[in-house]
Parts: structure tokens; C-alpha cells; sequence
């Protein structure tokens, strides 16, 4: 199996209190609250719970046996996608790529955080197993994909984007998560000495099932899409008369 193909299979890879007074005798003289105060007040709570549930703000996109997705992480990665093809910039492109594919914005938000929640299941399965990540291996692959961009910036930023990754960071990231897959499948269906083609697809189906059953066992519970997030559009604009 080809790089190429690996990375899109196991992805598609972020209060204060008021104290009371103790001395009640520094406490001064008890005044009628304004009823400007109290809306303004109601008003200010309002608009903080309305930007959390529905901004595109840091706020929770999902959480994974309690542990939160950041609506800006899954964000980051669904503008990645709109990226990968400049047909995608148009809203009526990026409908249409949406379309092609069977997706809404809603479903491609679900696909992606999936996708990082399956990656956090792994990275647990990983430490408990005792699998830690070959940092030699990561940084051979890095530079091995750093030199076929022929040091085009332009030819690197575009491999960036392949792979899902915004930065250097990312993809480093990204390589260090196959690697994790890579041993852990090892361990789950362990492959003979010369192993055959059946054998290693027969091998990596069986790893797919031990994903699919670590994802349908979790608790993952998904927000609701902020409706201003970038990669939402409207699918009626392919609509005709």
C-alpha cells in the first residue's frame, strides 16, 4: 500500500470566580440593581452562549470519553480540504466537489472529526500497549517527502495540502500517527515472514475492523455545525430552474 493511499484511509490526520467580602462591614450599603443593569447583564450572558454553541470560535466540536475536538481544529481541517483544488474558492465549486462526494458540510465535519477521534483512540491504544512513535522513521519520511518537493515552495505547499497539513508541524504530526497505526497493526494482525499481497490486505481489513469497533465503543458526542464556519455553503446554489 502507497503512501498515497494510507493517509486518506486512516483519516480520510485542538472560571473565575467573585469572592465574597469576609469583612461585611466593608460591604456598602445595599442599592437597587437598575433594570438597565439586569438586561444588560442577560444580554452580555446571551451572546457569550450563542457564540460558543454556534460561533466558529475555540469551542467544543465533540468530545471523546469526555475529551474535547476544538470547533477551530476541525475548522482548520475542513478549509485544508476547500484548498486541495482552486475550483473548491467559489461557493458553486465547492458545492458541486460537496455533492460529487455524496457530503454536506455537515457530513464532512462529522467525517473529520471521526477522523481526529479515531486518531486519539489510536494514540490511547498505542501508550497502552506501549508503542511509542519512531521519531528516526517520522523524520526519514519528512525528508524523503521535503526533497520531492525539489525545493519548490510552491510544489511544497501543495504536498502540504495533500496530506491534510497546514504547516512543517502538521504533517510531522501526520507522519507520526501513521507510524503509530503501522505498529499497532502489527500488533492487532501480525503478517508472516514474505507475506503475500492477500495476506497484507487481509491484514489491513483486519485493523479497519478494530477501528470501526474502538469508534462504535467510545463516547463521542458531536455539537452542532456553527453555521458562519468557512466551509459551509449553500448546496441549493446547484440548483436549476
Amino acid at each position: 500500500m502507497t503512501q498515497e493511499e494510507e493517509k486518506y484511509e486512516f483519516i480520510a490526520p485542538r472560571e473565575e470566580g467573585i469572592e465574597a467580602a469576609d469583612d461585611t462591614t466593608a460591604l456598602p450599603k445595599r442599592k437597587r440593581i437598575r433594570p438597565l443593569v439586569v438586561t444588560l447583564i442577560v444580554l452580555v450572558v446571551a451572546v457569550v452562549v450563542l457564540y460558543l454553541y454556534f460561533g466558529s470560535g475555540s469551542a467544543s466540536a465533540a468530545t471523546v470519553n469526555g475529551k474535547p475536538i476544538s470547533e477551530s481544529a476541525v475548522t482548520e481541517r475542513c478549509n485544508i480540504f476547500r484548498a486541495q483544488n482552486s475550483s473548491f474558492a467559489s461557493d458553486a465549486g465547492w458545492a458541486k466537489a460537496l455533492l460529487n462526494s455524496k457530503l454536506t458540510p455537515e457530513t464532512l465535519r462529522e467525517e473529520v472529526i471521526r477522523g481526529m477521534a479515531s486518531d486519539m483512540l489510536v494514540q490511547n491504544e498505542a501508550k497502552a500497549a506501549g508503542i511509542t512513535v519512531n521519531e528516526q522513521k517520522v523524520d526519514a519520511m519528512f525528508n524523503q517527502l521535503k526533497q520531492s518537493a525539489g525545493g519548490s515552495q510552491g510544489a511544497w505547499k501543495k504536498l502540504l495540502l495533500t496530506y491534510a497539513a497546514a504547516n512543517d508541524t502538521e504533517l510531522r504530526a501526520y507522519l507520526a500517527q501513521q507510524d503509530l497505526n503501522s505498529q499497532l497493526m502489527a500488533k492487532i494482525a501480525p503478517l508472516p515472514v514474505n507475506s503475500s499481497s492477500e495476506e497484507q490486505a487481509a491484514q489491513y481489513t483486519k485493523y479497519q475492523e478494530y477501528l470501526q469497533g474502538l469508534l462504535s465503543k467510545a463516547d463521542i458526542k458531536i455539537n452542532p455545525m456553527p453555521k458562519d464556519v468557512p466551509y459551509n455553503v449553500d448546496l441549493g446554489l446547484l440548483q436549476t430552474d
